[in-house]
């Protein structure tokens, strides 16, 4: 790769980069699969069909509320969607905005002075970052999220107000986040005042006048843009009716209470502030190396997201402000990862440029694959270990990091957690592969920092259950070689130290974890991906004699995302594929739309996570695990809600369903076939029937 000010760019080039980015785009959605409808999509699908003023309903109350749903993204989707057309229409948008979302990390990496085409790659590559996806290792993110939500589509609207802040474009960065209220109020907000606390920087003390200013005429264009939301929410908000008075942390504690993290897992917040620590001492590292106004500017927009997440934090304790709660201010930590993302695959373009020294190479490689596996152990370690330069602020650094890595360490063998909540066999394979791919690539001296972040790759395939009951033996062995890794951060000299540490653990893990079919088809990978390795390092040693063109790096990234979105669609079964409950879930909302009347009500006690039950069979539905979101628009449905979840806890048996169905005047109950099986339902008297599903008549 190469750095620097490339000159004007030629139109062939342009071309060349929007076609990549799109196939990318393509291609991670193909591997990623699109899910329709996904859960959310029990408040989408009837805005944007407009259930309730249409004449075949549901004309409910849960239906009635989502008026209040203050977002213009749906409206306009509605102007060309239909039943028909709906889900290749979800799809169409969801693939443009991840073409969005590359294209705006395209720009931020251009603004930092990476070169074109290796300003396309990475961006590329962001499509196929573990820590990005829906099952990263903090988890709950929605960066690429796998159904269309406009939460995902904001994302790359924000990151163009990146890109216009980091070229001190006030006015066009707030006429960005003027539209960005228009698809989602909460991320715009808490972008603006982070758009407030650079602007603030910036100018500094000195130049008051001149942030007045420019905050007046930021203010005036975000207003400009924003305004219809704006009447909109202010409509909602007069014409809502009196709700009684509740405890809203209680709410959310009841409904969804990771929504706003009041009740933290220890574990996930040891991960999350070793993310950001990391985070941290990146921005410190390439604004002291590179002193580029630009990087600066990323530091303060990394330090106005972080205080916005320790407020998100102290907020629940300090206020009952369903106002304020709604905003989220924790949820926006999904920009904290993309900004760590986008400075460590700026590094490695840094550190591949030309004559950077071999460990700063090491360093960046390790960190691109941390994101991949979504590993916050190996991200710190890269950042810690290749940080070998001395002064106060580079010892700060590694103390920082090391801090890091012993907080992980800590969370592993007390909360009964890993760094890994991103599990299964694949995700553990292609982390070992990954970091024995990286092993070969960048092996050789010095080796420690290659060899310590091995050695996790390795423990973490072989070890990580990131399961509830994992043994104590099996965490203390995981946090082992990330302990090898912060000694290595404090004492360079101590790496041999380290090793010996660490092979122990490694080995023992490799023997009682894995099968001899997971560990042949392991090995099997390993030696491939080994044999691609060394086949990279020989082409890595030769570029600089002989460097591919642009357009050759381009079509070789675009086949290999071409390749990759074909075996996407072809394990997957297509672009979007659907489980065999989705597919029976489906089955009995068409039979209920098909054989009842319109407005009759059901019962549906299914225990799953997929839409609501109203969503395509266009009846009410009385009770599903969505219903309690309408009280963060309609707090006067708190009452209903909390009436129906407490009556729906309290059944232990089929009589108690029947008894709640008849009070409620509902006409059918629906049951998934294990829970109807466990209550004692008459199996054999529903009116429909598949694998996953019956459907029962209530009896008057």
């Amino acid at each position: 790769m190469s750095l620097g000010k490339s000159g004007p760019s030629s139109g062939a080039q342009s071309v060349g980069v929007v076609a990549l980015l799109l196939l990318a785009a393509v291609a991670s959605v193909a591997i990623q699969g699109f899910a329709f409808p996904t859960a959310n999509n029990s408040y989408h699908i009837p805005i944007v069909l407009d259930y309730f003023d249409s004449p075949e309903g549901p004309h409910d109350d849960f239906h009635a509320k989502l008026g209040n749903f203050v977002s213009y993204f749906w409206i306009v989707i509605s102007w060309v969607a239909s039943e028909e057309n709906l889900k290749e229409n979800f799809l169409a948008v969801h693939i443009a905005s991840r073409f969005f979302f590359f294209g705006a990390v395209y720009l931020v990496l251009r603004d930092l002075e990476v070169r074109q085409s290796t300003a396309a790659i990475l961006a590329a590559m962001t499509g196929f970052l573990g820590l990005f996806s829906e099952g990263s290792l903090v988890a709950r993110n929605e960066i690429l999220p796998a159904g269309l939500t406009h939460t995902g589509v904001v994302v790359p609207v924000v990151l163009l107000s990146w890109h216009c802040l980091l070229q001190r474009r006030w006015t066009a960065s707030a006429l960005t986040l003027g539209l960005a209220f228009n698809v989602n109020a909460f991320v715009s907000i808490w972008s603006v005042a982070a758009q407030t606390f650079v602007m603030w920087r910036w100018f500094g003390v000195t130049q008051w006048r001149r942030f007045l200013v420019a905050g007046a005429v930021s203010t005036t264009a975000f207003l400009a843009i924003a305004w219809p939301t704006l009447i909109w929410m202010a409509k909602v908000v007069l014409e809502a009716t009196d709700a009684s008075p509740f405890s809203y942390q209680a709410f959310i504690r009841a409904y969804f209470p990771y929504h706003n993290l009041i009740d933290m897992q220890i574990g996930r917040a040891a991960i999350e502030a070793s993310l950001f620590a990391a985070t941290w001492a990146l921005c410190v590292t390439i604004c002291l190396q590179r002193k580029r106004e630009y990087f600066l500017a990323l530091t303060n927009i990394y330090w106005a997201l972080l205080f916005i997440l320790l407020f998100g934090c102290l907020l629940p304790y300090l206020v009952d402000s369903r106002l304020l709660d709604n905003l989220y201010p924790l949820r926006m930590d999904s920009y904290l990862y993309i900004l760590t993302g986008i400075l460590v695959l700026a590094w490695a373009a840094y550190a591949w440029a030309g004559q950077n020294e071999r460990l700063s190479r090491q360093g960046s490689a390790l960190a691109v694959v941390g994101l991949f596996c979504a590993n916050v152990a190996m991200l710190a370690g890269a950042i810690g270990v290749t940080n070998r330069e001395t002064g106060p602020s580079n010892t700060r650094v590694r103390y920082v990091v090391a801090a890091a890595l012993l907080t992980l360490c800590a969370a592993l063998v007390f909360e009964d957690t890993g760094p890994l909540t991103y599990t299964g066999e694949y995700p553990r394979l292609r982390f070992l592969v990954s970091a024995l791919a990286i092993g070969v690539v960048f092996g050789g001296r010095p080796a420690a920092l290659a060899e310590m972040c091995l050695f996790v790759g390795i423990g973490v395939a072989a070890l990580a259950t990131a399961t509830s009951g994992a043994s104590v033996i099996a965490r203390v062995g995981l946090a082992t070689p990330i302990l090898a890794m912060a000694v290595v951060v404090l004492r360079p000299a101590w790496a041999g130290i380290a090793t010996v540490l660490a092979w122990p653990t490694l080995v023992g893990g490799l023997v009682l974890t894995m099968s001899l079919q997971r560990a042949a088809v392991t090995l099997v990978l390993a030696f491939l991906c080994c044999a691609a390795g060394y086949a990279s390092r020989v082409w890595f040693e030769r570029s600089a004699a002989c460097r591919p063109s642009v357009a050759i790096r381009l079509g070789v990234l675009a086949a290999i995302c071409t390749v990759l979105g074909a075996i996407g669609v072809l394990f997957n079964g297509g672009i979007a594929p659907q489980s065999k409950m989705a597919e029976d879930w489906m089955a009995a909302q068409r039979w209920a739309r098909t054989n009842t009347a319109p407005d009759t009500l059901f019962l549906a006690l299914t225990d799953n996570h997929l839409s609501s039950f109203a969503t395509f069979s266009r009846r009410p539905s009385w009770f599903d695990s969505k219903l309690g979101a309408t009280v963060m628009w309609a707090p006067e449905f708190y009452p209903t809600w909390a009436y129906r979840s407490e009556a729906t806890r309290r059944i232990t048996s089929w009589v108690d369903i029947c008894k709640l169905a008849a009070s409620e005047d509902a006409g059918y109950i629906v049951v998934a076939v294990q829970r109807a099986r466990d209550l004692g339902a008459p199996i054999r008297e529903a009116v429909y029937a598949n694998d996953n599903f019956l459907i029962f008549r209530v009896s008057r």
